[in-house]
Protein backbone atom coordinates (compact mmCIF):
# COMPACT_ATOMS: atom_id res chain seq x y z
CA UNK A 1 0.00 0.00 0.00
CA UNK A 2 2.62 2.71 0.89
CA UNK A 3 4.81 1.60 -2.29
CA UNK A 4 1.76 1.80 -4.39
CA UNK A 5 1.68 5.69 -2.93
CA UNK A 6 4.96 6.43 -3.33
CA UNK A 7 4.63 5.51 -7.34
CA UNK A 8 1.13 7.76 -7.59
CA UNK A 9 3.37 10.83 -6.64
CA UNK A 10 6.08 10.04 -9.19
CA UNK A 11 3.19 9.58 -11.86
CA UNK A 12 1.89 12.78 -10.53
CA UNK A 13 5.18 14.52 -11.46
CA UNK A 14 6.42 12.37 -14.19
CA UNK A 15 3.56 11.00 -15.88
CA UNK A 16 2.33 6.81 -15.82
CA UNK A 17 2.58 3.94 -18.27
CA UNK A 18 -0.93 3.33 -19.51
CA UNK A 19 -2.07 -0.31 -17.73
CA UNK A 20 -4.76 -1.98 -20.19
CA UNK A 21 -6.06 -5.02 -18.16
CA UNK A 22 -8.77 -7.54 -19.03
CA UNK A 23 -12.21 -6.92 -17.41
CA UNK A 24 -13.35 -9.68 -15.27
CA UNK A 25 -16.97 -9.92 -14.38
CA UNK A 26 -18.01 -7.34 -11.60
CA UNK A 27 -18.34 -9.79 -8.98
CA UNK A 28 -15.65 -10.30 -6.00
CA UNK A 29 -14.23 -13.67 -6.60
CA UNK A 30 -14.32 -16.08 -3.56
CA UNK A 31 -11.81 -19.03 -5.08
CA UNK A 32 -8.12 -19.16 -6.62
CA UNK A 33 -9.61 -18.68 -10.29
CA UNK A 34 -12.65 -16.26 -9.28
CA UNK A 35 -9.69 -14.05 -9.59
CA UNK A 36 -7.95 -11.47 -11.81
CA UNK A 37 -5.03 -10.94 -10.03
CA UNK A 38 -2.93 -14.34 -9.78
CA UNK A 39 0.26 -13.72 -7.40
CA UNK A 40 -0.90 -15.72 -4.06
CA UNK A 41 -4.12 -15.88 -5.25
CA UNK A 42 -3.96 -19.60 -2.83
CA UNK A 43 -3.04 -17.75 0.39
CA UNK A 44 -4.89 -18.11 2.88
CA UNK A 45 -6.14 -14.63 3.82
CA UNK A 46 -7.56 -14.20 0.01
CA UNK A 47 -10.97 -13.59 -0.19
CA UNK A 48 -11.38 -13.05 4.00
CA UNK A 49 -12.81 -10.08 5.51
CA UNK A 50 -11.38 -8.66 8.60
CA UNK A 51 -12.90 -6.91 11.39
CA UNK A 52 -10.24 -5.25 13.62
CA UNK A 53 -12.19 -4.06 16.04
CA UNK A 54 -13.89 -7.56 16.78
CA UNK A 55 -10.31 -9.31 16.01
CA UNK A 56 -12.53 -11.82 13.93
CA UNK A 57 -13.46 -12.54 10.40
CA UNK A 58 -16.94 -11.70 8.86
CA UNK A 59 -18.85 -12.72 6.36
CA UNK A 60 -18.74 -9.99 3.32
CA UNK A 61 -22.84 -9.79 4.10
CA UNK A 62 -21.73 -8.69 7.84
CA UNK A 63 -19.82 -5.49 5.71
CA UNK A 64 -23.23 -4.64 4.18
CA UNK A 65 -24.66 -4.56 7.03
CA UNK A 66 -22.52 -1.84 8.80
CA UNK A 67 -22.44 -0.24 5.09
CA UNK A 68 -25.86 0.20 5.07
CA UNK A 69 -26.43 1.71 8.46
CA UNK A 70 -23.92 4.76 7.83
CA UNK A 71 -23.89 8.28 6.31
CA UNK A 72 -20.44 7.72 4.81
CA UNK A 73 -18.77 4.49 3.01
CA UNK A 74 -15.04 4.92 1.85
CA UNK A 75 -13.97 2.30 -0.12
CA UNK A 76 -9.95 1.81 -0.19
CA UNK A 77 -8.15 0.76 -2.81
CA UNK A 78 -4.85 -0.43 -4.80
CA UNK A 79 -5.36 1.26 -7.85
CA UNK A 80 -3.96 -0.95 -10.35
CA UNK A 81 -5.98 -3.60 -8.50
CA UNK A 82 -8.62 -4.92 -11.20
CA UNK A 83 -10.33 -7.35 -8.07
CA UNK A 84 -10.31 -3.77 -6.03
CA UNK A 85 -12.35 -2.33 -8.24
CA UNK A 86 -14.90 -5.37 -8.54
CA UNK A 87 -15.28 -5.99 -4.87
CA UNK A 88 -16.08 -1.93 -4.51
CA UNK A 89 -18.49 -2.50 -7.34
CA UNK A 90 -20.00 -5.34 -5.40
CA UNK A 91 -20.33 -3.13 -2.53
CA UNK A 92 -22.31 -0.44 -4.11
CA UNK A 93 -24.49 -2.98 -5.52
CA UNK A 94 -25.34 -4.49 -2.61
CA UNK A 95 -25.94 -1.03 -0.44
CA UNK A 96 -28.31 -0.18 -3.82
CA UNK A 97 -30.02 -3.51 -3.54
CA UNK A 98 -31.02 -3.01 0.40
CA UNK A 99 -32.44 0.55 -0.63
CA UNK A 100 -29.98 2.92 -0.55
CA UNK A 101 -29.16 5.57 -2.33
CA UNK A 102 -25.41 7.00 -1.95
CA UNK A 103 -24.04 9.91 -4.15
CA UNK A 104 -20.67 8.37 -5.21
CA UNK A 105 -17.58 10.16 -4.92
CA UNK A 106 -14.37 9.42 -7.07
CA UNK A 107 -10.97 10.48 -5.68
CA UNK A 108 -9.87 9.85 -9.61
CA UNK A 109 -11.82 12.86 -10.39
CA UNK A 110 -11.17 16.33 -9.77
CA UNK A 111 -13.19 19.86 -9.99
CA UNK A 112 -11.53 20.72 -13.79
CA UNK A 113 -13.14 17.80 -14.69
CA UNK A 114 -16.83 18.69 -13.10
CA UNK A 115 -18.71 20.47 -16.68
CA UNK A 116 -17.24 17.68 -18.80
CA UNK A 117 -18.59 15.18 -15.87
CA UNK A 118 -22.03 16.74 -15.86
CA UNK A 119 -22.29 17.15 -19.90
CA UNK A 120 -21.66 12.98 -19.73
CA UNK A 121 -24.07 12.43 -16.79
CA UNK A 122 -26.70 14.79 -18.51
CA UNK A 123 -26.83 12.22 -21.41
CA UNK A 124 -28.84 10.19 -19.66
CA UNK A 125 -26.19 7.34 -20.38
CA UNK A 126 -27.17 3.94 -19.56
CA UNK A 127 -23.48 2.82 -19.70
CA UNK A 128 -20.38 4.37 -18.43
CA UNK A 129 -18.24 3.46 -21.21
CA UNK A 130 -18.05 6.74 -22.41
CA UNK A 131 -17.50 8.52 -19.05
CA UNK A 132 -13.67 7.86 -19.39
CA UNK A 133 -13.44 10.08 -22.98
CA UNK A 134 -15.81 12.39 -21.41
CA UNK A 135 -13.29 13.72 -19.11
CA UNK A 136 -9.91 13.01 -20.46
CA UNK A 137 -9.02 10.06 -18.16
CA UNK A 138 -6.88 8.76 -20.41
CA UNK A 139 -4.55 12.15 -19.77
CA UNK A 140 -4.61 11.89 -16.11
CA UNK A 141 -1.71 9.66 -13.95
CA UNK A 142 -4.72 6.93 -13.17
CA UNK A 143 -4.66 3.70 -14.09
CA UNK A 144 -6.83 2.62 -17.80
CA UNK A 145 -10.73 3.80 -17.35
CA UNK A 146 -11.85 0.13 -17.80
CA UNK A 147 -11.12 -0.86 -14.67
CA UNK A 148 -12.90 1.83 -12.91
CA UNK A 149 -15.92 1.47 -15.33
CA UNK A 150 -17.96 -1.37 -13.33
CA UNK A 151 -18.10 0.98 -10.09
CA UNK A 152 -19.40 3.98 -12.37
CA UNK A 153 -22.10 1.37 -13.81
CA UNK A 154 -23.47 0.02 -11.06
CA UNK A 155 -23.93 3.91 -9.71
CA UNK A 156 -25.79 4.62 -13.65
CA UNK A 157 -27.61 1.68 -12.96
CA UNK A 158 -29.66 3.07 -10.44
CA UNK A 159 -29.21 6.61 -11.74
CA UNK A 160 -26.83 7.46 -8.34
CA UNK A 161 -24.72 10.59 -9.22
CA UNK A 162 -21.00 10.34 -9.40
CA UNK A 163 -18.99 13.62 -8.62
CA UNK A 164 -15.22 14.51 -8.13
CA UNK A 165 -13.32 14.42 -4.89
CA UNK A 166 -9.76 15.30 -5.72
CA UNK A 167 -7.56 18.33 -6.71
CA UNK A 168 -6.60 18.00 -10.79
CA UNK A 169 -3.62 16.46 -10.90
CA UNK A 170 -1.45 19.93 -11.98
CA UNK A 171 -2.20 21.38 -8.51
CA UNK A 172 -0.89 17.73 -6.59
CA UNK A 173 2.32 18.52 -8.90
CA UNK A 174 2.29 21.87 -7.54
CA UNK A 175 1.73 20.80 -3.97
CA UNK A 176 4.36 18.46 -4.15
CA UNK A 177 6.91 21.16 -5.52
CA UNK A 178 5.99 24.15 -3.55
CA UNK A 179 4.05 23.30 -0.51
CA UNK A 180 0.22 24.06 -0.10
CA UNK A 181 0.04 27.74 -0.14
CA UNK A 182 -0.73 26.86 -3.71
CA UNK A 183 -4.31 25.88 -3.53
CA UNK A 184 -4.41 29.41 -1.49
CA UNK A 185 -5.70 31.03 2.03
CA UNK A 186 -9.54 30.49 0.74
CA UNK A 187 -9.28 27.08 0.16
CA UNK A 188 -6.94 26.64 3.49
CA UNK A 189 -9.45 27.98 5.11
CA UNK A 190 -12.54 26.15 3.52
CA UNK A 191 -10.67 22.81 3.87
CA UNK A 192 -10.29 23.58 7.66
CA UNK A 193 -6.91 23.61 7.42
CA UNK A 194 -6.28 26.98 9.18
CA UNK A 195 -6.80 24.92 12.42
CA UNK A 196 -3.63 22.28 11.98
CA UNK A 197 -3.83 18.38 12.76
CA UNK A 198 -2.73 17.53 15.84
CA UNK A 199 0.89 16.83 15.72
CA UNK A 200 0.83 12.89 16.65
CA UNK A 201 -1.15 12.71 13.13
CA UNK A 202 0.96 14.49 11.45
CA UNK A 203 3.85 12.57 12.38
CA UNK A 204 2.15 9.16 11.38
CA UNK A 205 1.69 10.55 8.18
CA UNK A 206 5.14 11.50 7.65
CA UNK A 207 6.22 8.14 8.87
CA UNK A 208 4.29 6.36 6.56
CA UNK A 209 5.14 8.69 3.35
CA UNK A 210 8.89 8.23 4.72
CA UNK A 211 8.47 3.84 4.87
CA UNK A 212 6.71 4.84 1.91
CA UNK A 213 9.37 6.03 0.15
CA UNK A 214 12.25 3.79 1.25
CA UNK A 215 14.31 6.27 3.10
CA UNK A 216 15.33 8.01 -0.60
CA UNK A 217 13.24 11.38 -0.60
CA UNK A 218 14.85 14.11 1.72
CA UNK A 219 12.98 15.41 4.29
CA UNK A 220 12.38 19.00 2.80
CA UNK A 221 10.39 17.06 0.08
CA UNK A 222 8.32 14.73 2.48
CA UNK A 223 7.27 17.45 4.58
CA UNK A 224 5.52 19.19 1.13
CA UNK A 225 3.80 15.46 0.51
CA UNK A 226 2.84 15.23 4.43
CA UNK A 227 1.05 18.96 3.39
CA UNK A 228 -0.78 17.60 0.14
CA UNK A 229 -1.49 13.86 1.67
CA UNK A 230 -3.83 16.02 4.27
CA UNK A 231 -4.98 18.54 1.79
CA UNK A 232 -6.50 15.79 -0.94
CA UNK A 233 -7.76 13.73 2.65
CA UNK A 234 -9.89 17.27 3.40
CA UNK A 235 -10.80 17.78 0.43
CA UNK A 236 -12.02 13.93 -0.35
CA UNK A 237 -14.41 14.70 3.13
CA UNK A 238 -15.51 17.94 1.68
CA UNK A 239 -16.43 16.51 -1.26
CA UNK A 240 -18.21 13.32 0.21
CA UNK A 241 -20.00 15.67 2.43
CA UNK A 242 -21.34 18.63 -0.11
CA UNK A 243 -22.01 14.81 -2.43
CA UNK A 244 -24.46 14.16 -0.08
CA UNK A 245 -25.99 17.37 0.95
CA UNK A 246 -26.33 19.13 -2.75
CA UNK A 247 -27.70 15.95 -4.35
CA UNK A 248 -30.07 15.09 -1.17
CA UNK A 249 -29.10 11.77 -1.45
CA UNK A 250 -28.92 9.44 1.54
CA UNK A 251 -25.58 9.03 2.14
CA UNK A 252 -22.30 9.24 -0.05
CA UNK A 253 -19.49 6.59 -1.00
CA UNK A 254 -15.94 7.47 -1.49
CA UNK A 255 -13.38 5.71 -3.73
CA UNK A 256 -10.26 6.55 -2.75
CA UNK A 257 -6.95 4.72 -2.18
CA UNK A 258 -6.63 2.58 0.92
CA UNK A 259 -4.07 5.06 2.74
CA UNK A 260 -7.12 8.07 2.40
CA UNK A 261 -9.57 6.15 4.01
CA UNK A 262 -7.47 4.71 7.00
CA UNK A 263 -9.68 5.81 9.79
CA UNK A 264 -7.31 7.31 11.85
CA UNK A 265 -5.41 9.92 9.76
CA UNK A 266 -7.24 10.04 6.68
CA UNK A 267 -10.65 11.55 5.46
CA UNK A 268 -12.80 9.68 8.35
CA UNK A 269 -10.25 11.84 10.60
CA UNK A 270 -11.68 15.33 8.49
CA UNK A 271 -15.21 14.45 8.33
CA UNK A 272 -14.89 14.18 12.41
CA UNK A 273 -13.01 17.05 12.26
CA UNK A 274 -15.90 18.74 10.32
CA UNK A 275 -18.73 17.71 12.41
CA UNK A 276 -20.20 16.02 9.69
CA UNK A 277 -20.59 12.46 10.79
CA UNK A 278 -19.20 10.09 13.23
CA UNK A 279 -21.49 7.32 11.41
CA UNK A 280 -18.84 6.56 9.09
CA UNK A 281 -17.51 3.48 7.97
CA UNK A 282 -13.86 2.72 6.40
CA UNK A 283 -13.10 -0.61 4.09
CA UNK A 284 -9.37 -1.47 3.07
CA UNK A 285 -8.77 -3.48 0.30
CA UNK A 286 -5.29 -5.05 0.69
CA UNK A 287 -3.32 -7.29 -1.37
CA UNK A 288 -1.68 -10.16 0.80
CA UNK A 289 1.77 -10.82 1.84
CA UNK A 290 3.60 -13.99 1.01
CA UNK A 291 5.26 -13.81 4.86
CA UNK A 292 2.08 -12.82 6.43
CA UNK A 293 -0.41 -15.15 7.14
CA UNK A 294 -2.50 -13.95 10.28
CA UNK A 295 -5.05 -10.51 9.34
CA UNK A 296 -3.60 -8.54 12.55
CA UNK A 297 0.38 -8.82 11.34
CA UNK A 298 -0.93 -6.71 8.20
CA UNK A 299 -0.70 -3.38 10.99
CA UNK A 300 2.93 -3.65 9.88
CA UNK A 301 1.90 -1.25 7.06
CA UNK A 302 0.76 1.63 8.95
CA UNK A 303 3.29 3.23 11.43
CA UNK A 304 2.20 4.15 14.78
CA UNK A 305 -1.14 2.22 14.41
CA UNK A 306 -1.88 -0.51 17.39
CA UNK A 307 -4.61 -2.07 15.32
CA UNK A 308 -5.63 -1.79 11.46
CA UNK A 309 -7.28 1.34 11.47
CA UNK A 310 -10.15 0.33 9.09
CA UNK A 311 -13.32 -1.06 10.25
CA UNK A 312 -13.18 -3.58 7.39
CA UNK A 313 -10.41 -4.90 5.54
CA UNK A 314 -10.96 -7.44 2.60
CA UNK A 315 -7.74 -9.46 1.54
CA UNK A 316 -6.93 -9.90 -1.91
CA UNK A 317 -3.98 -11.53 -4.15
CA UNK A 318 -1.22 -8.95 -5.74
CA UNK A 319 -1.50 -7.83 -9.10
CA UNK A 320 2.44 -8.16 -9.51
CA UNK A 321 5.48 -8.05 -7.34
CA UNK A 322 7.12 -5.22 -5.87
CA UNK A 323 10.47 -4.13 -7.28
CA UNK A 324 12.24 -1.75 -4.64
CA UNK A 325 14.97 -1.08 -6.01
CA UNK A 326 13.24 0.09 -9.44
CA UNK A 327 11.41 2.19 -7.28
CA UNK A 328 14.13 3.89 -5.51
CA UNK A 329 15.26 4.67 -8.77
CA UNK A 330 11.87 5.94 -10.00
CA UNK A 331 11.93 8.11 -6.69
CA UNK A 332 15.44 9.16 -6.85
CA UNK A 333 14.85 10.71 -10.99
CA UNK A 334 11.77 12.16 -9.39
CA UNK A 335 14.01 13.96 -6.73
CA UNK A 336 16.42 15.42 -9.73
CA UNK A 337 13.23 16.95 -11.45
CA UNK A 338 11.73 18.39 -8.54
CA UNK A 339 15.43 20.28 -7.78
CA UNK A 340 15.94 21.54 -11.55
Amino acid sequence: MLLAFAILVISALTGCVTYVPRIPAAVPGQSGSGWHAKILKDHPLVGRVWAPSQNRFVAPARLIDAAVAADFVLLGEQHDNVDHHRIQSWVLKSLMERGKRPAVVFEMLSDDQQVALSRFLNGNPRSAAGLGIAVGWSQTAWPNWAIYQPIADAALMYGMPILPGGFPRSTISRMVRMGRSVIGESEIRALGLDVPVDAASRATIQQAIAVGHLGVMPANVIGKIVDMQIAKDAKMARATVNARRLTQTDSAVLIAGTGHVRSDVGVPKHLRRSGASTNVISIGLMEVKEELHRADEYVEGFPAASTLPFDFVWFTPKMGHDDEDELKERIERSVKKLSQ
